[in-house]
């Protein structure tokens, strides 16, 4: 059966929240769909995380030569120079449960002069000696031996004798579905773990994907096209490719490498974005920045409506909502000149009341680019607020001559 129902959903910006705010020793379990942005979202959780033991600089030290090769460590490292930080929240050691036999988490036999003793491995002792997140990833794709091994250490952050530093977390993941090849869970299992199904929102992908400076097409598309994003029907045909979050990621990062986004006509565009998102979402994509130059940016909207208008054509309500959400976008990075500001309210005069709403409600958080577009808008926002018709007698949607503003003196 589908893992829908069998835990509470979050959002991304709720499981971060949930981890952040539990103690250390409560383990997690993530269950969602493949490429859903399970990893991401432990990498997110433990940069929020803070540990009294990296205050102290030299214990930084011990913990980065110990744990510089751990794939998510050497990617902040060397972002960061090759330094911790306490501010940099707190390392993971990340694992696939899925690859390890038993031995790999209850350590190997070794006689002793007194028998048969178990030397652990030594990712679980530098959970012991330094705070990490450690991440189990693919629980129910694992060996039964394994799952049973990863018992204590959800329980009581322990195993054979040792026990994780008081500040390491145990997290673990799974895929959920029919449609996965996984194992299911006792009772006794999903009792050791708060346990949640991530489901973010296609707007913390795009946040996410416009945060690591993915080409904007990319974003811009999958916001009109939002059912393209990810394959979420319970079927899936076999053996078909689908699009998902991951290749949609790792799609545009190619693509950039290599300079496709300019020339979307060049055949390894199609063949590049259909061999990691789908036939389907790559024809429509391809496309989509093949007509490029009928899209419209926020750039265009605030340098001349009248011209971008006259682009856009007949447009629906949803497009002024496209474009609404690319004016919020700029507003988040960006200050408003004054000429943007009038240009911005002639687009507020043009769009429906829900589109023109969402921009001024994105102004009020900046009073300078509120300052800007404030005179222009008022009496608009006024009658918006009330309920009242704005559309102008004679023409609808056709933008107004908006008088300046009066400077003061």
């Amino acid at each position: 059966m589908s893992g829908l129902g069998a835990a509470i959903q979050v959002s991304m910006k709720n499981l971060v929240e949930l981890v952040s705010h539990l103690s250390p020793d409560i383990a997690v379990c993530i269950r969602g769909r493949h490429a859903v942005g399970k990893s991401e979202g432990v990498v997110q959780i433990a940069a929020v995380l803070r540990a009294e033991f990296y205050k102290n600089p030299d214990n930084c030290k011990r913990m980065v030569e110990a744990l510089k090769d751990e794939p998510i460590i050497a990617k902040q490292l060397a972002k960061s120079g090759g330094v911790w930080t306490h501010d940099m929240g707190i390392p993971v050691i990340q694992r696939r449960l899925s690859q390890m036999t038993e031995g790999d988490v209850t350590g190997l036999p070794m006689m002793t002069g007194r028998g048969t003793t178990f030397k652990p491995c030594t990712w679980l002792l530098d959970g012991c000696e330094f705070p990490v997140v450690m991440f189990l990833d693919e629980r129910n794709r694992a060996l039964d031996g394994v799952k049973q091994a990863c018992f204590e250490l959800m329980d009581s952050k322990a195993f054979y004798g040792n026990r994780l530093h008081a500040e390491s977390r145990v997290i673990v993941a799974e895929n959920v579905g029919d449609q996965y090849s996984v194992n299911s869970n006792d009772p006794a299992e999903i009792s050791r773990a708060a346990t949640v199904e991530l489901s973010p929102d296609v707007e913390e992908w795009i946040a996410y994907c416009q945060s690591q400076n993915i080409h904007p097409y990319v974003t811009d598309f999958i916001r009109a096209n939002k059912n393209l994003l990810e394959h979420k029907d319970a079927a899936f045909e076999a053996n078909k490719k689908y699009a998902d979050r991951r290749s949609w990621f790792k799609a545009a990062m190619e693509a950039e490498r290599l300079n496709l986004f300019e020339n979307p006509e060049n055949p390894l565009f199609h063949v590049l974005f259909g061999s990691m998102v789908g036939i389907e979402a790559s024809l429509a994509f391809k496309k989509y920045c093949a007509n490029i130059d009928k899209n419209i940016s926020a750039e265009d909207i605030m340098t001349d409506w009248t011209k971008a208008k006259a682009k856009l054509g007949k447009a629906t309500h949803e497009r002024y909502n496209e474009l609404a959400r690319k004016l919020i976008d700029f507003f988040k990075k960006n200050k408003i000149k004054p000429t943007h500001g009038e240009e911005v309210g002639k687009f507020m005069h043009d769009a429906p009341p829900e589109p023109r709403t969402l921009v001024w409600a994105a102004l009020q958080s900046d009073l300078k680019n509120l300052f800007q577009v404030h005179a222009h808008v008022s009496e608009l926002m006024v009658k918006t607020a009330a309920g009242q018709d704005t559309t102008l007698e004679g023409e609808e949607n056709a933008s107004p001559t908006i008088s300046k503003p009066k400077q003061r003196k």
